[in-house]
């Protein structure tokens, strides 16, 4: 994945990241976090992602920026993925978007890079009320990254 990224900032959790946007809409603040999910699930974590509101202090996964630039913010998304999991490296990350075209658009994302995430993640997407194995070509409504441990 050898395309332009922002500069991110980690909390020192290592579960916020934030970096900003820069376009024709001007600067605009984006937030990446990861929240445990069910204790059930040890190791499972929930990404979100949006434009970031420091007067709410909450993330706007629904904005719509339009600053010319989602292919950069989706790679530095990416690379916040790949920090994250240097810190939680036996973790598993659940992507599903805030809407249909934004999941669409993160399918289209790793069906465009799938032969570079494939050697650090096992992907796996939800379909039909099950996990299978991705692949390219088949709408899925969520996606799990899991981490190839000895390949970080």
């Amino acid at each position: 994945m050898d395309s332009e990224q922002y500069s991110i900032i980690a909390d020192s959790s290592h579960l916020s990241y934030k970096f900003k946007s820069i376009g024709p809409k001007g600067v605009i603040k984006k937030k990446v976090l990861y929240r445990k999910l069910n204790p059930i699930y040890k190791n499972y974590y929930n990404l979100s992602f949006g434009d970031w509101d420091e007067k709410s202090g909450s993330i706007d996964g629904i904005a719509i920026s339009n600053n010319n630039d989602t292919k950069k913010v989706l790679f530095t998304v990416a690379l916040t993925i790949l920090e994250f999991v240097r810190h939680f490296p036996n973790s598993t990350v659940l992507i599903v978007g805030s809407t249909n075209s934004r999941t669409r658009l993160y399918q289209i994302a790793i069906s465009q890079n799938y032969k570079e995430i494939e050697k650090l993640f096992e992907i796996y997407g939800f379909r039909n009320a099950e996990w299978g194995k991705f692949k390219s070509g088949i709408n899925f409504e969520a996606f799990l990254i899991k981490t190839k441990v000895n390949n970080l």
